[in-house]
């Protein structure tokens, strides 16, 4: 990754920390920041909640998301997603690595890519075998790790892929297909991400 300065104004220091918003599919803003700004940021912009864009849907005892924000340490090996609930004000977030963090920026930013990227590319799969990706379900959490499945329908019939999540969200992104979150899941799940990734006062790390 090129060397990019911070864009907080009159400040000299390397960016190392790359933050995508977004409202689900559609891209909000872009910040590169060091870490006293990203500290700042946290702090200020984002101290307060906010209710995610759309109106909230349900389907099958699950809750919808969004992306909310994407996450880039170019110092660390894990990269953290937070994804908020449609029409409401729950935060869900994971860790997840470098390609796929990055694979959900370049969609939402739209940047150029010489080539097909994996996870735009399964869409396309789904596609020209007449299929449709119609969710990304997190259903369930075993020994703290995610389980997602890509949701298809196909002709007469209904498929659902076993994926991670973090392959998962990035599909569901490039296709613009929503990401459900079980209720289980949801009342599992760490209200904090995980230390060193991202600072937020209200995580208190």
């Amino acid at each position: 990754m090129p060397t990019v300065h911070c864009g907080w104004p009159s400040c000299p220091e390397q960016a190392w920390l790359h933050l995508t918003e977004a409202d689900g599919v559609r891209l909000r803003a872009e910040h590169h920041l060091c870490d006293a700004h990203a500290r700042q940021f946290f702090a200020t912009v984002r101290a307060s909640s906010h209710c995610g864009c759309g109106p909230s849907g349900r389907s099958r005892g699950a809750v919808c998301f969004g992306v909310d924000l994407v996450v880039i340490d170019e110092r660390s090996s894990e990269q953290l997603v937070c994804l908020r609930e449609v029409g409401g004000r729950r935060e869900f977030a994971y860790a997840t690595g470098i390609f796929e963090a990055c694979a959900i920026n370049w969609i939402l930013t739209r940047s150029p890519y010489p080539r097909p990227l994996t996870h735009c590319a399964v869409v396309e799969v789904i596609r020209a075998l007449g299929g449709a990706l119609r969710s990304l379900d997190v259903n369930a959490m075993c020994d703290n790790i995610y389980e997602a499945k890509l949701h298809i329908e196909q002709a007469a019939r209904e498929v659902d892929v076993d994926v991670r999540i973090g392959d998962g969200v990035p599909v569901a992104v490039a296709a613009g297909a929503p990401i459900f979150i079980g209720d289980d899941v949801l009342a599992k799940a760490p209200e904090a991400p995980p230390d060193g990734i991202l600072w937020k006062p209200s995580w208190g790390s």
